[in-house]
């Protein structure tokens, strides 16, 4: 299973805020690579980015970034279940 803060299934594509925390705890670092590693093997790929990132004079990139990224997935997606951050599953045909 994977969670993401944000989930577009057609893509296989998830987005992540990452705060001050995500790069300042060790252990949280730790955790967020092994996800993405566990999520790059079930076929899905994770965007992150952080306060900077959605700033005003960054947002337009940012949006950017997601969009071209936005590509329908041409192979399905291993895994069953994915859950976004606020628990909700999302059942994949699959």
């Amino acid at each position: 299973m994977c969670r993401f803060d944000l989930y577009w299934e057609e893509f296989a594509l998830g987005g992540e805020f990452d705060g001050d925390g995500h790069r300042t705890q060790r252990g949280r670092w730790r955790g967020d690579r092994r996800a993405d590693r566990r999520a790059l093997l079930l076929g899905h790929r994770r965007l992150r980015v952080t306060s900077d990132d959605v700033m005003p004079d960054r947002r337009h990139e940012t949006v950017e970034e997601f969009r071209t990224s936005m590509v329908p997935v041409r192979v399905p997606v291993r895994g069953r279940l994915v859950r976004t951050v606020d628990s909700s599953p999302l059942v994949l045909p699959w």
